[in-house]
């Protein structure tokens, strides 16, 4: 509901901000005009799809390269026994994988081609974070309390999503 009524607020914001008026847009013969313009900035929410986000889970019915895969990597094998220093296993994986909302900052800008015809280009960028913990066993026979002894591991992850938009406008007078 929240990022419904976030979604509204920045729409009809971006609706008033951006609207521009104009009477004609077409040049007299003895007006020149530079071909490249600027049309704005764009800053605003990035609401992430999470169906991808399962990913980072490390679960390998998701990922070959899951967490069982980096724990038995021989290069590391080592770091990691000489970590735990007793038996250990994978106890649980993240629940609820999530991306978090992300910042979107971009620019329109085009490009002249003629009087009445031009090419608009918006760029836009944002960086998403996943934050998670995994938890492993450790099967520490000084432990006297029932079942092994748990450790929480953090997964952060980050992707820079940029999207690129070409449009073209034709005006008829």
């Amino acid at each position: 509901m929240v990022k419904f009524f976030l979604f509204c607020v920045v729409a009809f914001a971006s609706i008033g901000l951006s609207a521009q008026e104009h009477e004609d847009w077409s040049l007299d013969d003895n007006e020149t005009s530079t071909p490249l313009f600027f049309g704005g900035i764009n800053v605003g929410a990035f609401f992430t799809n999470n169906n991808t986000a399962v990913i980072y889970t490390g679960a390998n019915n998701i990922t070959p390269y899951g967490i069982d895969y980096i724990l038995g990597f021989p290069q590391y094998k080592t770091t990691f026994d000489a970590y735990f220093k007793y038996p250990y296993s994978v106890a649980e994986l993240p629940q609820n994988p999530a991306y978090k909302t992300a910042l979107n900052i971009g620019l329109h800008a085009g490009i002249n081609v003629g009087k009445m015809v031009a090419i608009f280009i918006d760029i836009n960028s944002a960086q998403l974070k996943y934050e998670q913990v995994f938890t492993m066993e450790i099967n520490d026979p000084n432990n006297t309390s029932p079942g092994g002894v748990f450790e929480q591991i953090p997964i952060i992850g980050e992707e820079k999503k940029i999207q690129l938009k070409f449009r073209n406008s034709i005006e008829f007078i």
